[in-house]
């Protein structure tokens, strides 16, 4: 029988925060025009929720056959399952380390989404596994090696725990056509006045296949069957999003909404959609939200 590795079954079980919401303001509409069917897939009614908690996106830059990437891996899986406020991403890039290498490492894992993430901020170059908090520029760079990723994120949530802006999706998902329609509203809690994007991505968790991984007593430290978890896919929204404006004063709310057909090689019992609000000019994210489609 295959083994299979999952990061999971490494970690100890750890305490999960519980964040209460209380006053909801009203707001005006700013809605974005699309051909999807509002009858069939009515958009869902909206209110800010004032206090909103403020989510962390640590990203993980890795690569099939990076041996030392595992455990980068095993910090995101212990962040994001210990605080529901840090969500991961993991961005198969680069040639040294996400290349196919057949036989043993057959698949590219690599997305034109991630490509543009990791040429815009060169973290494959500064070496794997590296990863970004926020995209926050951090002591000088934005790239931080896996051993800082849970501090920086918890000083940004402790910094200030509440939202600027509320990020709320609602996803259909049609199973035998593949169908995902999706609604994202943006709330703003907090005057923002530079252009912030909006951008939509689809995540897949779950995906068995072969990793390299040092430190196990393996042949070759070959993982046949490893689970590589928040893995990013596609991009839903154009790479880097769509603007929500300028000048957004508190209250302002804005909807966009996107329907794609789901590539038939995605396991959509594990597919989450993930959406990122972020500064246009340092692209730093203000916020960021997830949902499964099922």
């Amino acid at each position: 029988m295959k083994k299979i590795f999952h990061i999971s079954a490494l970690l100890s079980a750890c305490l999960v925060l519980g964040i209460s919401s209380c006053d909801k303001v009203e707001s005006p509409y700013s809605t974005v025009s699309s051909s999807i069917d509002t009858v069939a897939y009515p958009p869902p009614s909206y209110t800010i929720n004032s206090s909103a908690p403020r989510k962390v996106l640590v990203e993980d830059y890795t690569g099939h056959t990076c041996g030392n990437c595992p455990n980068g891996a095993l910090i995101l899986h212990n962040l994001v399952n210990s605080n529901p406020n840090i969500l991961g991403l993991s961005v198969h890039c680069g040639v040294t380390f996400a290349s196919p290498a057949p036989p043993k490492y057959p698949k590219d894992w690599r997305t034109e989404v991630g490509t543009a993430f990791d040429n815009e901020f060169g973290v494959s170059s500064a070496g794997q596994p590296n990863g970004m908090i926020n995209r926050k520029e951090i002591s000088g760079s934005k790239i931080h090696f896996y051993n800082v990723w849970a501090n920086e994120a918890n000083n940004i949530l402790n910094a200030d725990p509440i939202a600027d802006i509320e990020l709320k999706i609602t996803a259909y998902y049609v199973e035998s056509s593949r169908k995902l329609i999706s609604y994202v509203h943006a709330g703003f809690i907090e005057n923002i006045s530079p252009e912030v994007k909006l951008g939509l991505y689809i995540v897949e968790d779950s995906i068995v296949a072969p990793q390299k991984w040092y430190g196990q007593s393996l042949p070759q430290d070959y993982v046949e069957a490893y689970v590589h978890d928040h893995m990013l896919r596609k991009h839903v929204s154009p790479i880097w999003g769509v603007s929500l404006g300028s000048d957004n004063s508190a209250g302002t709310i804005k909807r966009n909404q996107w329907s794609i057909t789901l590539p038939s090689d995605y396991n959509d019992n594990h597919v989450k959609l993930l959406a990122i609000a972020f500064n246009s000019n340092t692209k730093e994210i203000i916020q960021v939200e997830e949902v499964h489609i099922k």
